[in-house]
């Protein structure tokens, strides 16, 4: 899937804008998201720091093991647990067999729990998802990856 236009930038030169699907290879995010902008020159310090995250992302996509690729996206997400409030958290990167989520609670393994994932102006998907793992996130958060199972329909 392609989707590539060209706009003028704001200094007359044009820019591409849009997506493509590229094959997976080490570190090629950070080419994609660290082009230089028409709104000056970037800071040493702050672009080392941006490609190492990045690269610490390409590095755990790689250790991965995706039965089909995930497309980022990040979008809030409601976690509804069987004993307790629903929990709203983020997703990180999704397919059409499952999303990875970032809570701030850890999700049992092997949970069969509904998630309500939201979208733009729109009311919101609800799917009925197996949770296949989950572990810590930084400090403070827990990510877990999810096996869809079946559309809900809405009450």
């Amino acid at each position: 899937i392609s989707a590539i236009s060209e706009k003028p930038s704001v200094l007359g030169k044009r820019v591409e804008i849009g997506f493509k699907h590229r094959p997976k290879t080490p570190f090629s995010r950070e080419n994609t998201m660290l082009r230089q902008s028409a709104l000056g020159p970037i800071q040493s310090d702050i672009e080392a720091a941006i490609k190492e995250l990045l690269r610490d992302d390409a590095r755990y996509t790689l250790t991965e093991m995706r039965s089909r690729y995930r497309e980022s996206l990040v979008v809030p997400v409601k976690v509804f647990f069987t004993q307790s409030e629903p929990e709203m958290g983020f997703s990180k990167n999704i397919s059409e067999a499952g999303v990875c989520v970032i809570t701030q609670h850890p999700v049992a393994e092997d949970a069969i729990l509904d998630l309500e994932i939201y979208r733009l102006n729109d009311v919101p998907i609800r799917i009925s998802s197996n949770a296949r793992w989950c572990r810590p996130f930084g400090q403070s958060y827990y990510m877990s990856g999810w096996k869809f199972m079946h559309m809900r329909r809405r009450s």
